[in-house]
C-alpha cells in the first residue's frame, strides 16, 4: 500500500515539474513588451555653436542650416537598445542628416515628401546609465528641416525610468533648459505658492 502511494506522489511530482518547464519555456518565448516615448525638442536641446530664433521655447527646432547642431539630452536609469524616429514639421528640400546618439551615428535623407510625418533614424545601443546625448546635425546641402520632437522605442524595461522635460506645463520648457536639477524645486516653489495664494 505505501509502495502504490509513493509512486502517486511521485508520479504527481513529475508532473507538476514538467507544467512548470513548459511554462518557463513559454513564458521565455514570448516577445518582450515594447514601448514608446515622445521627447520635446523644446525644453531638452540646446543649440550649436551658438543659439538662434530657430530653436523655438515650444515649437522646436523650426529650421538650421548646414552644420549647425542640436543636441538634446536624456537620462537613462537602465542599459539596452533603442529605435529612435524624428517628428518632422515643415521640410522645405531634400537635406541629408546625421543623427548621433553619444557618438554612435545614423545618416539618413528626409524630402519635402516626409513633412509632418514620423521618420526613423535608427537603432542605438544605450551602453551605459546616465545622460545620453543626442546630436541632430545636416550634413553637405540642403537645410535642416523643422523637428518637433523625438520618439524612442524600446523595451519597457529600458523605457521605464527615462527622465526628461515631459511638458510645457508651468513653463518647464524654460526651467528645463536651465539644468535638471532647476526642475523639481521650481516645480515644489510654484505648488507652495498655488496654495498659499488658494488659502488667502
Amino acid at each position: 500500500m505505501e509502495k502504490k502511494r509513493y509512486k502517486k506522489v511521485v508520479f504527481h511530482v513529475c508532473v507538476a515539474v514538467g507544467v512548470l518547464f513548459t511554462y518557463a519555456a513559454n513564458l521565455h518565448g514570448q516577445p518582450t513588451q515594447q514601448e514608446a516615448m515622445t521627447i520635446p525638442i523644446s525644453g531638452n536641446t540646446w543649440q550649436r555653436p551658438s543659439e538662434t530664433h530657430m530653436l523655438d521655447r515650444t515649437m522646436g527646432i523650426l529650421g538650421g542650416e548646414p552644420g549647425v547642431s542640436f543636441d538634446t539630452y536624456v537620462r537613462f536609469k537602465e542599459k539596452g537598445a533603442i529605435g529612435v524616429a524624428l517628428q518632422l514639421g515643415a521640410v522645405q528640400e531634400e537635406s541629408m542628416l546625421c543623427l548621433s546618439v553619444n557618438g554612435d551615428e545614423r545618416r539618413f535623407i528626409v524630402t519635402p515628401a516626409r513633412a509632418n510625418q514620423l521618420v526613423s533614424a535608427g537603432t542605438f545601443q544605450v551602453a551605459d546609465t546616465g545622460y545620453v546625448r543626442m546630436t541632430l546635425t545636416s550634413l553637405q546641402q540642403g537645410k535642416l528641416p523643422a523637428v518637433r520632437s523625438y520618439q524612442i522605442e524600446g523595451e519597457q524595461s529600458v523605457l521605464g525610468g527615462l527622465q526628461f522635460v515631459r511638458d510645457n506645463q508651468d513653463n518647464y520648457y524654460y526651467w528645463g533648459r536651465r539644468g535638471h536639477l532647476c526642475i523639481f524645486p521650481i516645480r515644489f516653489l510654484l505648488r507652495r505658492m498655488l496654495n498659499i495664494i488658494t488659502m488667502s
